[in-house]
């Protein structure tokens, strides 16, 4: 009864604050950023097209490549290769704002990367996701409502409490940030500790390998087709590396029956953490020491 009551605790804690850092990091962005801002870099037919590209075309080539690369060394088991392959058509998150902002990069074409991604995964999802994989079943309203609720509509409070109430905007700002960033604390603290062991089970099946070599090849690409700006290579590569985790848990939660699919999301969710993190800082410290750099050493 004890271990019932805690993982149902920890279910709960997940869950609000998968909610809180969704929705205070986003009215946070809003309050923080102008439209202006945020249209800018959209302008730029090039830059938009190679980023749809990288994420929605390439993305899901790079999910079944993985796959099949690692199972010649450690056959994956079919739930495993479905979540890969939902993570691989799953683009935009509301982290990447964050990787960004921890890179020095440029925040509003960071921002605006991450909403036409996750537009365009809410109409791509539903269509694409049953053409790939036998067995699902993804309806576009069951994928877009709960993205519309905690991600668009927060961030158009933000941008209107900025227009109408700059003063308030600039005081509830940095502490809804904090806010933000202690929720995702909690979520990868009750994430780890509800799938401990399916998640130690996972080390052994390939599928920590095939997650990383998805995310090196996504992220790779997108440096690559981010054009002769060192900036803007940055920007398209951390966020062809991160995916939208939470549409991928929503899916797999409703829309499919093996349970190995939500650890792979879980798996995902980790090693996009240390992985993006991790490349962020180091491009965050480059900027410090090289503020005028043109090429990448």
């Amino acid at each position: 009864m004890e271990t019932s009551a805690v993982t149902q605790i920890l279910r709960l804690l997940a869950k609000y604050s998968i909610i809180g850092f969704v929705v205070g990091h986003l009215l946070a962005l809003g309050m923080r950023l102008t439209v202006q801002e945020i249209i800018a870099p959209l302008r730029r037919p090039r830059l938009v097209v190679l980023a749809l590209v990288a994420n929605f075309v390439l993305g899901p080539v790079f999910a079944y490549l993985s796959a099949q690369l690692i199972s010649v060394v450690i056959p994956l088991e079919h739930g495993y290769v479905i979540g890969l392959m939902i993570i691989g058509g799953a683009a935009g998150s509301p982290m990447l704002p964050k990787w960004v902002k921890l890179a020095k990069g440029d925040l509003g074409l960071g921002v605006a990367l991450m909403v036409l991604l996750m537009g365009t995964s809410i109409l791509y999802l539903p269509l694409i996701l049953p053409r790939l994989i036998s067995g699902v079943n993804v309806e576009a309203w069951s994928v877009a409502q709960p993205l519309i609720m905690m991600i668009v509509v927060p961030f158009i409070v933000g941008l209107l409490l900025k227009v109408r109430y700059p003063g308030v905007a600039a005081k509830l700002e940095p502490p809804l940030d904090r806010f933000s960033s202690v929720c995702l604390i909690a979520v990868i603290v009750a994430v780890v500790a509800l799938y401990r062991e399916s998640l130690i089970s996972a080390v052994g099946e390939g599928a920590i390998g095939a997650c990383m070599l998805f995310l090196a090849l996504s992220m790779a690409t997108g440096y690559l087709l981010g054009g002769p700006d060192v900036g803007t290579r940055r920007v398209l590569a951390l966020g062809s590396g991160q995916r939208n985790i939470e549409a991928v848990l929503l899916i797999a939660s409703t829309s499919v029956a093996d349970p190995k699919v939500i650890v792979m999301a879980v798996i995902a969710a980790l090693v996009i953490f240390i992985m993006l993190l991790g490349t962020a800082a180091v491009f965050g410290h480059r900027s410090g020491h090289a503020g005028h750099e043109a090429m990448p050493r």
